[in-house]
């Protein structure tokens, strides 16, 4: 699953981090999760292979990312009240974002256990007709596999195991 990044077109002079959240998470047992930063909701339900938008992070901080499933809800007839039941976060992770600095979070499974892969993204300015990338495995179903760029025949990297991410390339 490709996620695209905001890179800009020319220099831009950031103040604010920024972090996201991509929910790479491919097992049978993957569900939806809601996302809080800093314990404010950022984004109910996200399904795999979504992505929250980037939030601004002012100044140098580090932030706390929980994904959580979605809450379950019962009617109480007896007190005519809606009951909440929370979930065990899946992630309760603290992330430092610095000034001028693009993250993401990705939420994987490595094969053993989910996990929060941080992910640092280049957002300075490219010439025009170019792109940037970052390879994250992701998946922890998979095997260890070899990163090939064919249309110039090479290696990008080897033995490339679920966690490891590579990258940027311009």
């Amino acid at each position: 699953t490709l996620f695209p990044t905001n890179t800009p077109s020319s220099d831009v002079e950031q103040v604010d981090g920024q972090i996201r959240v991509v929910h790479a998470w491919r097992t049978n047992n993957s569900v939806p999760v809601d996302v809080f930063i800093d314990d404010m909701p950022i984004a109910f339900g996200l399904n795999l292979g979504e992505s929250t938008p980037f939030i601004a992070v002012s100044g140098a901080r580090t932030v706390r990312v929980m994904l959580v499933p979605p809450a379950t809800r019962q009617n109480d007839p007896i007190n005519n009240t809606e009951l909440v039941n929370m979930q065990a976060p899946l992630i309760d992770q603290l992330v430092e974002v610095t000034p001028g600095s693009s993250i993401t979070l990705a939420l994987i499974h490595t094969g053993e256990d989910l996990e929060g892969m941080v992910i640092e993204e280049d957002i300075s300015s490219l010439e025009t007709g170019q792109a940037r990338f970052t390879i994250a495995h992701a998946n922890g179903n998979l095997i260890r596999v070899d990163a090939l760029e064919p249309g110039r025949d090479m290696t990008l990297a080897r033995n490339f195991a679920p966690g490891d991410t590579i990258g940027p390339f311009d």
